[in-house]
């Protein structure tokens, strides 16, 4: 994600990244450590349950 990312971001490309899987796992923190040991450049959000309900009913 970050080779397409840093390729296209100057042709206004944006990539978000939602993380999902290990939330309830590791919680917020531990998926900010995940973001940060994989250095990832582009935005990332941490879905809660509500946010995942939304996401699952909109597609």
């Amino acid at each position: 994600m970050n080779v397409i990312y840093n390729e296209y971001k100057e042709q206004g490309v944006n990539v978000l990244g939602i993380a999902v899987d290990d939330v309830e796992t590791f919680g917020d923190e531990g998926v900010r450590k995940i973001i940060e040991v994989l250095e990832l450049d582009f935005p990332n959000v941490i879905a809660d349950y509500d946010y995942m309900f939304e996401l699952i009913n909109f597609i």
